[in-house]
Protein backbone atom coordinates (compact mmCIF):
# COMPACT_ATOMS: atom_id res chain seq x y z
CA UNK A 1 0.00 0.00 0.00
CA UNK A 2 1.35 3.38 -0.95
CA UNK A 3 0.08 6.25 1.08
CA UNK A 4 0.87 9.78 2.08
CA UNK A 5 -1.55 9.37 5.01
CA UNK A 6 -0.32 6.71 7.45
CA UNK A 7 -3.75 6.57 9.15
CA UNK A 8 -5.04 4.80 6.03
CA UNK A 9 -3.39 1.60 7.27
CA UNK A 10 -6.46 1.16 9.47
CA UNK A 11 -8.58 0.93 6.28
CA UNK A 12 -6.88 -2.42 5.61
CA UNK A 13 -7.75 -4.27 8.79
CA UNK A 14 -9.82 -7.33 9.59
CA UNK A 15 -10.73 -7.52 13.27
CA UNK A 16 -10.42 -10.97 14.80
CA UNK A 17 -12.26 -12.45 17.78
CA UNK A 18 -9.01 -12.31 19.77
CA UNK A 19 -8.98 -8.52 19.44
CA UNK A 20 -6.19 -8.46 16.88
CA UNK A 21 -6.49 -6.04 14.00
CA UNK A 22 -4.98 -8.07 11.17
CA UNK A 23 -3.41 -5.95 8.46
CA UNK A 24 -4.59 -7.17 5.05
CA UNK A 25 -2.16 -5.12 2.96
CA UNK A 26 1.41 -6.06 2.04
CA UNK A 27 3.24 -8.55 4.23
CA UNK A 28 7.04 -8.74 4.53
CA UNK A 29 8.98 -11.99 4.19
CA UNK A 30 9.15 -12.07 7.99
CA UNK A 31 5.35 -11.85 8.34
CA UNK A 32 4.98 -8.22 9.41
CA UNK A 33 2.60 -5.85 7.66
CA UNK A 34 4.37 -3.31 5.45
CA UNK A 35 3.31 -0.19 3.61
CA UNK A 36 5.09 2.39 1.51
CA UNK A 37 4.96 5.88 2.96
CA UNK A 38 6.58 8.68 0.98
CA UNK A 39 8.48 6.10 -1.07
CA UNK A 40 9.86 4.19 1.91
CA UNK A 41 8.75 0.81 3.26
CA UNK A 42 7.65 0.79 6.86
CA UNK A 43 6.30 -1.80 9.27
CA UNK A 44 2.65 -0.95 9.87
CA UNK A 45 2.64 -2.03 13.53
CA UNK A 46 5.19 0.71 14.18
CA UNK A 47 3.04 3.18 12.24
CA UNK A 48 -0.04 2.18 14.25
CA UNK A 49 1.85 2.63 17.52
CA UNK A 50 3.08 6.09 16.48
CA UNK A 51 -0.40 7.19 15.42
CA UNK A 52 -1.84 6.22 18.83
CA UNK A 53 1.06 6.88 21.20
CA UNK A 54 3.40 9.32 19.48
CA UNK A 55 6.93 9.09 18.16
CA UNK A 56 8.99 6.00 18.85
CA UNK A 57 12.24 6.94 20.60
CA UNK A 58 15.46 6.04 18.78
CA UNK A 59 16.63 2.51 19.45
CA UNK A 60 13.25 1.31 20.72
CA UNK A 61 11.27 -1.61 19.32
CA UNK A 62 7.51 -2.01 19.07
CA UNK A 63 6.60 -5.41 20.52
CA UNK A 64 3.38 -7.42 20.26
CA UNK A 65 1.58 -8.61 23.40
CA UNK A 66 -0.47 -10.94 21.18
CA UNK A 67 2.53 -12.29 19.20
CA UNK A 68 0.64 -11.83 15.92
CA UNK A 69 2.98 -10.12 13.49
CA UNK A 70 0.17 -8.82 11.27
CA UNK A 71 -1.67 -7.26 14.24
CA UNK A 72 -1.73 -3.46 14.31
CA UNK A 73 -4.10 -2.97 17.25
CA UNK A 74 -2.31 -0.28 19.30
CA UNK A 75 -3.67 -1.89 22.48
CA UNK A 76 -1.63 -5.01 21.63
CA UNK A 77 1.60 -3.06 21.07
CA UNK A 78 4.18 -1.79 23.54
CA UNK A 79 7.65 -0.27 23.51
CA UNK A 80 10.75 -2.15 24.50
CA UNK A 81 14.49 -2.21 23.96
CA UNK A 82 16.17 -4.72 21.68
CA UNK A 83 17.09 -6.68 24.82
CA UNK A 84 13.41 -6.67 25.85
CA UNK A 85 12.46 -7.91 22.38
CA UNK A 86 15.02 -10.71 22.53
CA UNK A 87 13.95 -11.70 26.04
CA UNK A 88 10.27 -11.67 24.96
CA UNK A 89 11.13 -13.88 21.99
CA UNK A 90 12.98 -16.39 24.17
CA UNK A 91 10.31 -16.47 26.91
CA UNK A 92 7.60 -17.14 24.36
CA UNK A 93 9.74 -19.73 22.53
CA UNK A 94 9.55 -17.90 19.21
CA UNK A 95 13.20 -18.32 18.32
CA UNK A 96 14.15 -19.35 14.84
CA UNK A 97 16.42 -22.19 15.91
CA UNK A 98 18.82 -22.99 13.09
CA UNK A 99 21.20 -25.32 14.85
CA UNK A 100 22.27 -28.60 13.31
CA UNK A 101 20.42 -29.64 10.17
CA UNK A 102 18.16 -26.57 10.34
CA UNK A 103 21.14 -24.38 9.42
CA UNK A 104 21.24 -24.05 5.63
CA UNK A 105 24.97 -23.24 5.68
CA UNK A 106 26.21 -26.52 7.11
CA UNK A 107 27.37 -29.38 4.92
CA UNK A 108 26.56 -32.63 6.71
CA UNK A 109 23.54 -34.27 8.30
CA UNK A 110 23.51 -35.13 12.00
CA UNK A 111 23.83 -38.80 11.02
CA UNK A 112 26.95 -38.11 8.93
CA UNK A 113 28.52 -36.21 11.82
CA UNK A 114 27.81 -39.17 14.12
CA UNK A 115 29.45 -41.48 11.56
CA UNK A 116 32.54 -39.26 11.34
CA UNK A 117 32.88 -39.09 15.11
CA UNK A 118 32.36 -42.82 15.46
CA UNK A 119 34.93 -43.60 12.77
CA UNK A 120 37.48 -41.32 14.39
CA UNK A 121 36.78 -42.60 17.92
CA UNK A 122 37.31 -46.18 16.75
CA UNK A 123 40.94 -45.36 16.01
CA UNK A 124 40.68 -47.19 12.67
CA UNK A 125 40.42 -44.04 10.55
CA UNK A 126 42.51 -40.89 10.41
CA UNK A 127 40.95 -37.48 9.89
CA UNK A 128 42.36 -37.47 6.35
CA UNK A 129 40.70 -40.81 5.55
CA UNK A 130 37.39 -39.57 6.93
CA UNK A 131 37.76 -36.34 4.96
CA UNK A 132 38.37 -38.32 1.78
CA UNK A 133 35.32 -40.51 2.41
CA UNK A 134 33.03 -37.51 2.98
CA UNK A 135 34.65 -35.24 0.38
CA UNK A 136 35.58 -32.70 3.04
CA UNK A 137 38.79 -31.05 4.14
CA UNK A 138 40.82 -32.54 6.97
CA UNK A 139 40.42 -29.25 8.87
CA UNK A 140 36.62 -29.50 8.64
CA UNK A 141 36.68 -33.11 9.86
CA UNK A 142 38.93 -32.03 12.73
CA UNK A 143 36.38 -29.41 13.78
CA UNK A 144 33.55 -31.94 13.55
CA UNK A 145 35.25 -34.67 15.60
CA UNK A 146 36.28 -32.10 18.24
CA UNK A 147 32.70 -30.78 18.42
CA UNK A 148 33.56 -27.35 17.07
CA UNK A 149 31.55 -27.71 13.82
CA UNK A 150 27.98 -28.99 13.77
CA UNK A 151 26.02 -30.99 11.24
CA UNK A 152 23.56 -29.76 8.66
CA UNK A 153 22.23 -30.00 5.19
CA UNK A 154 23.45 -32.95 3.18
CA UNK A 155 25.72 -32.10 0.27
CA UNK A 156 24.50 -33.53 -3.01
CA UNK A 157 27.90 -34.89 -3.98
CA UNK A 158 28.27 -36.98 -0.81
CA UNK A 159 28.19 -40.74 -1.11
CA UNK A 160 25.50 -42.54 0.91
CA UNK A 161 27.08 -44.51 3.72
Amino acid sequence: MRTSNPARIFDRVTKSESGCWLYTGGISSTGYGIASVKGRSAHVHRMAFELRCGEIPDGMCVLHRCDVRRCINPDHLFLGTLADNNRDTMQKDRTDDRRGEKNTQVKFTDEQVKQMRSMYASGLFSQRQIASTFKASQQHVSQIVRGVARSGKRRRELVNL
